[in-house]
């Protein structure tokens, strides 16, 4: 699957919603098809929530060969996956092969890049322990859109939004980027 296909699929997911306000929602590899549709197709949403991922990201994500161990690796260091999940090989095996699957769309190289850039806003949330996204990189999506930008860095790894630790700062993120989306369709002032 490639991010063009993913992108007419929302486009006209949407289409039935023209007059709602809309925000894309994406965590981690899920964060930069997010960013793609929403720079690839005007109007899809007027705010973006990019969770567990940084401009960064797009730099370091490439289509060479990742092994199961580097990928068990991230899982393991990422937070919130329940170490009874990790345990059982069946669950890593799964998660592994959708990671893989994930992989798989950033080596046809449809990732957004910088010169893509969007007029949503951008909310992020990011763990501050996080191995792939770095704290200091964060400021960099005010690059990637014409839009405000906004985030959380909340406690822990990868997977830090999943934390029920973090559901107030990861809630009010939401709710940023819930009422921002309203004020600009014109149903909230």
């Amino acid at each position: 699957m490639s991010l063009d296909t993913i992108t007419a699929s929302v486009s006209v997911e949407l289409g039935e919603y023209a007059r709602l306000p809309r925000v894309l929602v994406g965590v981690s590899l899920g964060a930069l098809l997010a960013l793609g549709v929403a720079s690839r197709t005007p109007g899809a949403a007027s705010t973006c929530v990019l969770v567990a991922q940084s401009p960064a990201g797009l730099a370091r994500l490439h289509p060479g060969p990742v092994s199961d161990g580097a990928i068990r690796a991230l899982l393991a260091s990422g937070g919130a996956v329940d170490e009874r999940a990790l345990a059982d090989a069946d669950v890593v095996g799964e998660l592994v092969r959708r990671v893989r699957a994930d992989f798989s769309i950033v080596g046809e190289g449809d990732l957004p890049a910088a010169r893509e850039r969007c007029r949503a806003d951008v909310s992020y949330v990011c763990g501050d322990a996080d191995p792939l996204v770095p704290v200091g990189e964060l400021a960099k999506w005010h690059g990637f859109t014409e839009g405000a930008v906004n985030g959380s860095v909340v406690r822990g790894g990868h997977f830090a939004a999943f934390d029920p630790d973090n559901s107030g700062p990861v809630a009010a993120a939401f709710s940023v980027a819930v009422r921002g989306a309203m004020v600009k369709s014109g149903r909230e002032k």
